[in-house]
């Protein structure tokens, strides 16, 4: 079985790394196959919260974007799909 699992932040984030990534080694030894696909490569991520940056840091969305349309097609091949995001949602 083939899983891809969309994250925004790459491996360094906490969000990432405790959630798909610690599961990669576990599905392996059981014959499920997961990919984690990060938004944001580890330069742009580095570069995400840097205000002396903000043009790099521009630059690493447009690439990330543009480098996303790449994962439709791994889309095509996964047997699941498991998508990673925050709950943006203001707490009350």
């Amino acid at each position: 079985m083939n899983v891809l699992a969309l994250a925004f932040y790459p491996v360094e984030a906490a969000a990432t790394r405790y959630r798909p990534y610690q599961f990669v080694e576990p599905l392996a030894e059981r014959g499920i196959k997961l990919t984690v696909r990060p938004f944001l490569d580890s330069r742009s991520f580095a570069a995400l919260y840097d205000r002396k940056n903000l043009v790099c840091t521009g630059l690493g969305f447009s690439h990330a974007a543009l480098a996303s349309f790449g994962d439709f097609f791994r889309i095509a091949s996964a047997d699941v799909l498991l998508v990673q995001r925050e709950d943006w949602s203001p707490a009350v």
